[in-house]
């Protein structure tokens, strides 16, 4: 049901954001110092992951697999869900406040150091996971190629509970064959399960500094820097959680600041995106719209979706091609309004990469182009939003409270219906004016 609640409320956005250029009404913001706001961000961020780990060891259920985790995992199983979705979806709101307020101040660059390094501090440090996707890394890591089409036999000693999970043989994965040849080598060193998911961590920590450094040689100003630097939600998916897409997107910051003046380094960061997870090589098209000549532009996407589709294959063969299809037969995607989403997705970025306009509602119709919707998937909505920094930074400062509200893990049948309640909310603050333009 989220999925149609969030896709319609999107839809809608997108629609009315199309139908009339409109004039946002300032959302107040107290204006409170830059320091505290800081403050804030990081204190909020301490009582999530204190909030997660409570919901992580509070189970209604049998708490056998949780109990043998190096780092507890957050379930449906949790105690009181209805509490810690509504304390969950709090803490989010106040993130998503003192981010819009912190974009709105005047912070000292060593007070956003000083943040954003205690926020890393945490996440590297955080006692929970609020998904298993990272014990699925570190089976990816051990299988190898043979990730595609996992044997039956249980990983041996302490790896074994990546089996309670990921069932027994593990659920093949749906990651590129780059993924595979990453994640081997970023946790090699590690000798124990607790040792690579860390190593996981710090690699996601190095990702998330290096697209901070790859926003600044964009020319980004200093506040964008600061809603993606000290973004709670940001930090906890891909630092604490160590989701993969870090990887990619650090490739298509990459690849933006190569477009203009080195476009064939572009196609080549982007395709390698793509290896890393499919879906990118689309999502990272639009950054090509730096590129002066539309044709070039287009006959570099080609490209691109090319590079991936052999390399793909000569990576992964057949057992990569039928786990994905696997994956998408047994997933929600083919929901009539998923793939309204997924098409309306494909047209805003054919919009962009021909350098038309990009819709701040948009960028939360990218994870249609995958088969399911959860929090770390809104992910797929930033390389959309690099072409504007506006967009970029509306996106980075209300990710905390869609994330929040499209968490499968705490999803409720009133978290939905919030979902509508927010975007009635943000139309009757942005009402245009009577005698509005229309606009096609």
């Amino acid at each position: 049901m989220i999925f149609a609640f969030f896709y319609l409320a999107v839809l809608l956005l997108a629609y009315m954001e199309l139908r009339v250029v409109p004039q946002p009404r300032r959302f107040p913001t107290l204006a409170l110092p830059a320091w505290s706001l800081v403050a804030l961000l990081v204190a909020s961020y301490a009582a999530q992951l204190a909030l997660e780990l409570w919901a992580a060891t509070h189970l209604w259920g049998p708490a056998a697999v949780s109990g043998a985790l190096p780092i507890p995992v957050v379930t449906r199983a949790m105690a009181h869900p209805a509490a810690v979705a509504a304390l969950t979806i709090a803490l989010a709101a106040a993130q998503s406040y003192a981010l819009l307020a912190l974009y709105r101040s005047r912070a000292a660059p060593a007070t956003l150091i000083a943040g954003c390094g205690a926020m890393l501090l945490l996440s590297l440090a955080a006692p929970v996971l609020t998904n298993a996707d990272a014990y699925a890394y570190v089976g990816n890591a051990l299988l190898g190629a043979a990730a595609y089409a996992p044997p039956a036999s249980a990983f041996p000693g302490e790896y074994r509970v990546i089996n309670a999970f990921w069932h027994l043989p593990m659920t093949p994965t749906t990651y590129g064959p780059l993924w595979l040849v990453v994640v081997r080598t970023a946790t090699l060193a590690a000798p124990t399960l607790a040792g690579k998911l860390i190593a996981l961590r710090v690699y996601g920590a190095l990702l998330f500094l290096a697209t901070i450094a790859g926003l600044r040689v964009l020319g980004l100003p200093s506040r964008v820097l600061a809603v993606v630097a000290l973004n709670p939600a940001m930090q906890l998916e891909f630092v604490a959680n160590a989701h993969n897409d870090m990887t990619a997107i650090v490739l298509i910051v990459a690849a933006a600041c190569f477009a203009r003046r080195l476009p064939l380094a572009s196609v080549a960061l982007i395709a390698a995106a793509g290896l890393v997870k499919l879906p990118y090589v689309l999502l990272g098209l639009p950054v090509l719209a730096a590129v002066p000549a539309k044709r070039a532009r287009v006959a570099m996407a080609f490209a691109a979706v090319a590079a991936v589709a052999v390399f793909s294959w000569l990576g992964g063969g057949a057992p990569y091609l039928h786990a994905l299809t696997t994956h998408v037969a047994g997933s929600p995607s083919l929901d009539p309004v998923h793939v309204a989403a997924a098409l309306a997705a494909l047209v805003a970025i054919a919009v962009a990469l021909m350098g038309g306009r990009r819709l701040r509602s948009a960028v939360w119709l990218m994870p249609s182009l995958g088969a399911y919707l959860d929090s770390w998937y809104l992910m797929w909505g930033f390389p959309y939003a690099l072409g504007r920094r506006r967009v970029l930074a509306s996106f980075a400062i209300w990710f905390p409270l869609v994330a929040a509200l499209v968490d499968l893990t705490i999803v409720q049948l009133w978290t939905a219906p919030l979902v509508a309640a927010v975007v009635a909310g943000y139309l009757v603050l942005n009402r245009p004016p009577r005698e509005a333009i229309e606009r096609p």
